[in-house]
């Protein structure tokens, strides 16, 4: 029953640690997406909407917060456990560094399916989640596509104003692309309210062109005024949705990945290879971080060296500028996939030299 025992006091220490770092992580990355939560939460979203949409985002923030507290957790327990000298106590009752390495070796394998999960399944249904609050919000009022740094963009569209409002907007001026006359259409409204579900303009002009019907002519310029006019504020949105919803790999399940493939006629190496590297090493991070934080946490030794500390900072580091540049060459099919997968598993051979050297008394 030692053993056993021995598991849950080292797990239970670790996580501890893992959970509160998670929670502090989780809090703080919530911070900086705070500003997209607000602008959801100015297209006068009920709280519990606003509060629904910001739970959709902590599946965005997990696979990252999870990797850096695996670090954390795992570096300060085993530089605790040097410090106070339990290390020394449990090694010298006969327990070998294998033996009490044994339970984080099932945990990291645990915590790495997980994070995989959370990667290609849950943030990714998320995702889809969150937009379509987004959607419904904006069906419910259109002037929320009105704002100047809103979650849905108006493509080909420029708009300005002298003011806006939860439920209406003054001063609206409109110049739309049409893409089957390819001019522009122009509109200008007094005022835009919205009143129920219809959305109701007042001392409308409108200015539109059409194509000469002989080569060499002008356009014909039509221009419409109306006091005042109505219309359903939900078939706006159709177009919107056309215009930003884009099934990407990186933005799929894990088996809609393989189903978008198959009916696409896609080279795997040209577009599921990098959504599943991007996964995979996030996934990898978590065990690659739980042995760095061993490996650079546990002193055998007397003097407390920081040189470990700093190498464990850097490795980490080193991951993290790798995951960001091969973000950066996601146009790159073969490139940034290497960068993805090598990154987690070159830090684990870092941290074999340490280990070995740590089993045979060196430190």
């Amino acid at each position: 029953m030692r053993i056993p025992i021995l598991w849950r006091y080292l797990l239970g220490r670790f996580f501890q640690v893992l959970l509160l770092s998670i929670f502090g992580f989780v809090v703080t990355l919530l911070v900086w997406r705070f500003q997209e939560i607000a602008r959801f939460a100015t297209s006068s979203a009920p709280i519990a909407k606003v509060l629904l949409f910001a739970f959709y985002q902590i599946p965005h923030i997990l696979p990252l917060a999870l990797p850096i507290s695996c670090l954390l957790a795992s570096f300060l327990l085993f530089q605790r456990m040097s410090h106070t000298h339990e290390m020394t106590v449990l090694r010298s009752s006969g327990l070998g560094l294998r033996t009490l390495l044994a339970p984080f070796i099932l945990t990291s394998i645990f915590l790495f399916f997980c994070n995989f999960l959370l990667v290609s399944e849950v943030a990714p249904s998320c995702r889809v989640k969150s937009k379509m609050l987004v959607y419904k919000m904006a069906m419910a009022n259109p002037l929320f596509l009105l704002q100047r740094d809103s979650l849905l963009k108006l493509h080909h569209v420029f708009f300005d104003m002298r003011s806006l409002h939860a439920q209406s907007a003054e001063d609206v001026i409109f110049a739309i692309k049409n893409h089957s006359s390819h001019r522009l259409v122009l509109m200008t409204a007094k005022e835009l309210a919205l009143k129920g579900k219809l959305l109701v303009g007042k001392d409308i002009a409108f200015l539109t062109s059409a194509a000469p019907k002989r080569e060499g002519e002008f356009d014909t310029l039509v221009i419409e005024n109306q006091r005042e006019i109505e219309t359903l504020a939900a078939p706006i949105i159709p177009y919107v949705e056309t215009a930003n919803w884009h099934a990407t790999y990186s933005h799929l399940p894990l088996r809609s990945i393989f189903v978008k493939s198959a009916i696409e006629k896609t080279s795997f190496w040209k577009g599921p290879f990098y959504a599943i590297a991007y996964r995979l090493s996030l996934s990898l991070a978590v065990p690659a971080l739980i042995w760095v934080g061993i490996a650079f946490g546990l002193h055998i030794g007397r003097n407390d060296s920081k040189r470990k500390s700093v190498f464990a900072v850097l490795l980490a580091a080193g991951y993290f500028t790798c995951y960001a540049v091969a973000q950066s060459l996601h146009h790159s099919t073969i490139v940034a996939p290497i960068l993805f997968l090598a990154a987690p598993l070159l830090i684990l051979l870092g941290c074999i030299p340490s280990l070995r050297n740590m089993t045979r008394g060196i430190e």
